[in-house]
């Protein structure tokens, strides 16, 4: 009884924290408290997990979305833990990355990095964020121009391995992957602009255009009115 009234409390006082919404329906009502409580459970001496057993990890693409379920449940200290986890998630090379070779997690964690400045105006920690930040796009600068020019291929990322793609043997260029490196340029653009960095704002803006451009033509080499998987239009949706 001591231990159930000690665990009541505390998560009424955690709860008491986090933004409160109420509406008609009670289940709604109850179904968001529980996913305040699902995203602090998961949460492993501050860092998102996936989930237990297999799932029991770090995540770039899933922590993403849970951090911003905390940001707007207005528990800033358990979102600020996972955010310094992201920033510890960099390779040497400026690729940010979790599960090896896949690369949409460098524009996840650069939306996910930018996306906490959005939401807490917290312009210390974006200057603490910010050169990581400038040397993800500094690698998919230098990635998407590995194809000739002359190449399908020109202007967009590399061939790679993709999960929810299901193409494994790392022979296929993800759309999945540009789209999200692209939105990563855009926020990294828009964190210079807030910072006064003028000329790295203008410069990655100018980036974003031309990858823009890139992925266009890609789009138009497939002949299909919608994105597939892969530019070699194989691959799961």
């Amino acid at each position: 009884k001591v231990w159930l009234e000690r665990t009541a409390s505390c998560w009424r006082t955690l709860m008491a924290k986090a933004a409160r919404i109420e509406v008609p329906c009670e289940k709604a009502t109850q179904a968001l408290r529980a996913a305040h409580v699902c995203q602090l459970l998961a949460s492993d001496h501050g860092v998102l997990h996936g989930g237990e057993g297999f799932y029991d990890e770090f995540y770039i693409r899933d922590g993403a979305y849970q951090m911003l379920e905390l940001e707007e449940a207005g528990l800033f200290d358990a979102a600020r833990k996972t955010g310094a986890a992201y920033l510890r998630a960099q390779r040497p090379d400026g690729r940010f990355e979790t599960q090896k070779n896949q690369f949409d997690a460098n524009g996840h964690a650069l939306w996910v990095l930018w996306q906490f400045y959005q939401i807490t105006g917290d312009r210390a920690w974006l200057w603490q964020a910010y050169p990581q930040m400038r040397r993800a796009v500094e690698w998919t600068m230098r990635a998407r121009r590995e194809a000739p020019t002359d190449s399908m291929f020109a202007g967009v990322l590399p061939n790679a391995v993709a999960d929810g793609e299901f193409l494994w043997d790392g022979k296929h260029h993800i759309v999945g992957y540009d789209l999200w490196n692209l939105r990563g340029e855009l926020c990294v653009a828009e964190a210079a602009r807030e910072l006064g960095e003028q000329t790295d704002a203008e410069s990655f803006r100018r980036e974003a255009e031309d990858y823009r451009r890139a992925i266009d033509a890609a789009w138009k080499k497939t002949g299909l009115a919608w994105f597939p998987p892969s530019w070699e239009k194989v691959g799961t949706h």
